[in-house]
C-alpha cells in the first residue's frame, strides 16, 4: 500500500520517506505517524488526525479510509512524567485507553470525514448526522447511522430513539458537529471527550466504525459501559433532572465529610460535584437558581456523584488506603455498592467484589456471598465501620442483575489480566504504542477498501 499525498500537511510535520510515496510497504493496510513534541497545555495528553485518502474512481467526491493517521504524545504532561506510572496498573492501563481513543480519532471518528462515510452498499449516506438541540437550546448533532441507532435502542430500552447525539462542547466550527460522544449519555465510553480512570470500549463506537462502511467490528471484544443503561427514553430524550435521572442526578452541596454515594456506572464512590458558578448557566440551568449546577462542561452541567481519585474500585494501588473501612475490596472483579446503615437509614457507600453466574449477581463481603434478587433490590449485610471492630446492620443495594452481568454491561477489568503490564522503564509511550495497537486488533478484524 502506498501513502497518498494530500494538499493539506496532516502528519504533524513528521519527516515522510519518498518510498512511502512511491512503492509503499507490501502486506501493509495502515500507517500509523507517531510523534512526541510538546504541546501549549500540559493536560492534554495527545492529539490525533487521520491523513491520507485515495480518490475513489467510481465518484470523484469521495474519499477512500485513512490510509495513514497521526499521534502526537505530549512529552510535558504530568500523567507522562508522573514517577510512580509504572507501579499503578490502573493508572498505567487508563492511559493505553487514552491512546486507543487517540487512535479511534486517527482511522476515521473525526467530524471532517462524516461526509465521505459510505453505507453498506458502498454509497454516500443521504445523511449521516443530523442537527438537534439539547434541552431546546444547545445546539449538537446526532449519529443517525443504521447500527449505531440499533444499539442505542437496546442499551437505552428506548425504541424511538432516532440517533446519539455527538459532543457539543468539542466544537471547532460552532454548529455542535463533534468528534466524540456526548459524555453525559456515554460516561466513561472511551470516545467521550474527557478522559477518566475507567475507559470502555463499548458496542457503540465498534457499530459506527461499520458505519463508516470501512470496518468490520468484532462485537465478542466489546466490553460493558453501564452509564444510563436501560434508563429509558426520557433519560436520554429530556435535560437531566431528578425526575428522569434518579440516582445519577444529585442535588445537594456537599463536602469531604458527606456520606459516600456511588457514582452511575457504580466504579467509584464520591459526593455531589454540585456547585454555584459565577455565571448564569442558561440552557445548562436544571435549578430554580440558575447559578446551581455540575462542574463539567463536557457533562452539560448536569450534578452528578464524581469519585475520588482513590476511590475507584479496581485501582488496588491508590485503594489500599480503604481497606479497612466498611471490609472493603478493592480488585479487578470489585464495583460500588451504595446502602444505608441499619440503624438511622443513612446512606453510604463501598467497593467490594463482585461474581456473575448463569447471569445472577453476587457480592462478597468478608469473605460472605450476599446473593442479589435478579431484578435488584436491598439485601440485608453486617459490615464493621473498621476491620477488627464489632459488626452493624446494614442493608446493600444490588441493582438488577443485567447491569453488571449482561452481555453489553459485564465488568471490565482494567488491570494487569488485560494489558501486558511491565516494570521495566523502556519508554512508556512506546509501551503505550504497543499496546495500544494490539488491543485495537481485537476490536476491528478487517479493513473492507483494500
Amino acid at each position: 500500500m502506498r501513502v497518498v499525498r494530500q494538499s493539506v500537511d496532516q502528519n504533524q510535520g513528521i519527516f515522510l520517506p519518498d518510498n512511502l510515496f512511491t512503492e509503499g510497504i507490501s502486506n501493509s493496510d495502515y500507517y500509523l505517524l507517531i510523534s512526541s513534541r510538546p504541546i501549549d497545555s500540559q493536560y492534554t495528553l495527545a492529539y490525533a488526525a487521520p491523513c491520507s485518502h485515495e480518490i475513489l474512481q467510481f465518484n470523484p467526491l469521495l474519499l477512500s479510509r485513512p490510509l495513514a493517521g497521526s499521534i502526537n504524545f505530549n512529552p510535558g504532561t504530568d500523567q507522562l512524567n508522573d514517577p510512580d506510572l509504572l507501579l499503578n496498573p490502573f493508572e498505567y492501563a487508563k492511559l493505553i485507553r487514552i491512546s486507543l481513543h487517540e487512535l479511534t480519532h486517527a482511522l476515521g471518528f473525526a467530524s471532517e470525514l462524516y461526509p465521505y462515510f459510505v453505507d453498506s452498499n458502498g454509497m454516500p449516506y443521504n445523511n449521516f448526522t443530523k442537527p438537534y438541540r439539547y434541552n431546546s437550546v444547545i445546539p449538537t448533532h446526532k449519529v443517525i447511522s443504521p447500527k449505531v441507532v440499533d444499539y442505542v435502542r437496546h442499551f437505552f430500552d428506548c425504541h424511538t430513539m432516532d440517533g446519539m447525539e455527538l459532543e457539543s462542547s468539542d466544537d471547532m466550527v460552532g454548529e455542535g458537529l463533534g468528534s466524540h460522544w456526548e459524555k453525559r449519555l456515554v460516561g466513561n465510553e472511551y470516545m467521550s471527550p474527557v478522559s477518566g480512570p475507567e475507559l470502555f470500549v463499548s458496542r457503540l463506537t465498534l457499530a459506527l466504525f461499520e458505519d463508516m462502511g470501512w470496518y468490520r467490528a468484532d462485537y465478542t471484544k466489546a466490553e460493558g459501559n453501564r452509564w444510563g443503561y436501560h434508563e429509558g427514553c426520557d433519560f436520554v430524550n429530556l435535560a437531566c433532572g431528578s425526575a428522569n435521572w434518579g440516582r445519577y442526578f444529585c442535588s445537594a452541596f456537599e463536602t469531604e465529610d458527606s456520606p459516600f454515594h456511588c457514582n452511575g456506572d457504580q466504579t467509584s464512590f464520591g459526593i455531589c460535584d454540585l456547585t454555584e458558578h459565577t455565571q448564569p448557566l442558561g440552557g445548562y440551568a436544571y435549578f430554580t437558581d440558575p447559578y446551581y449546577g455540575g462542574s463539567e462542561l463536557a457533562t452539560d452541567f448536569c450534578p452528578i456523584y464524581l469519585g475520588y481519585s482513590n476511590t475507584y474500585c479496581q485501582d488496588v494501588v491508590l485503594g489500599h488506603q480503604w481497606s479497612g473501612t466498611y471490609g472493603m475490596n478493592f480488585s479487578s472483579t470489585s464495583a460500588c455498592f451504595d446502602f444505608r446503615w441499619g440503624e438511622d437509614s443513612t446512606i453510604d457507600a463501598a467497593c467490594y467484589q463482585l461474581s456473575c453466574d448463569n447471569g445472577l449477581l453476587s457480592i462478597k463481603i468478608l469473605g460472605d456471598v450476599v446473593s442479589c434478587p435478579q431484578a435488584g433490590g436491598e439485601v440485608a449485610i453486617n459490615i464493621p465501620y473498621q476491620l477488627g471492630e464489632s459488626l452493624h446492620s446494614a442493608f446493600i443495594t444490588c441493582p438488577p442483575a443485567d447491569f453488571f452481568c449482561g452481555k453489553n454491561t459485564s465488568l471490565l477489568v482494567l488491570g494487569p489480566t488485560l494489558v501486558e503490564f511491565s516494570h521495566s522503564i523502556i519508554g512508556i509511550e512506546f509501551q503505550m504504542i504497543i499496546l495500544m495497537i494490539s488491543l485495537m486488533s481485537l476490536f476491528l478484524y478487517h479493513l473492507v477498501n483494500e
